[in-house]
């Protein structure tokens, strides 16, 4: 089997969020020499902007993968849920199930 769509998901969002992080951390270091006189090509400005630029898309990098990871988690409960109810055989009782048990146990979840 493949990897899940939804698990890649949470993997390329994870990767962004990442990267984002790591471009923040680095622009916030560069601001930290530019003030205290390091040699530093850029401008302040320059750097305030890409600092808040970054993180902007850190946040935005952090909701995707939430929702990501939502999304995943929602997959799952609902693909054990149908095979929760969608048995041949009531886990309960033993019994073999009937196509209104099985409908009307799907349709109570759904």
């Amino acid at each position: 089997m493949g990897i899940h769509p939804l698990k890649s998901k949470i993997t390329k969002a994870e990767k962004d969020y990442a990267y984002w992080s790591q471009m923040l951390e680095i622009l916030k270091l560069r601001k930290a020499n530019f003030i205290e006189g390091a040699q530093e090509v850029y401008l302040l400005s320059s750097i305030e902007k890409a600092i808040s630029k970054a993180e902007q898309n850190e946040q935005r990098a952090q909701k995707k993968l939430n929702k990501a990871k939502l999304q995943y988690n929602r997959a799952f409960e609902a693909k054990k849920a149908i095979s929760y109810f969608y048995h041949p055989f009531d886990l309960e009782t033993a019994r073999p199930q009937t196509i209104q048990n099985l409908n009307a146990k799907l349709t109570s979840q759904i």
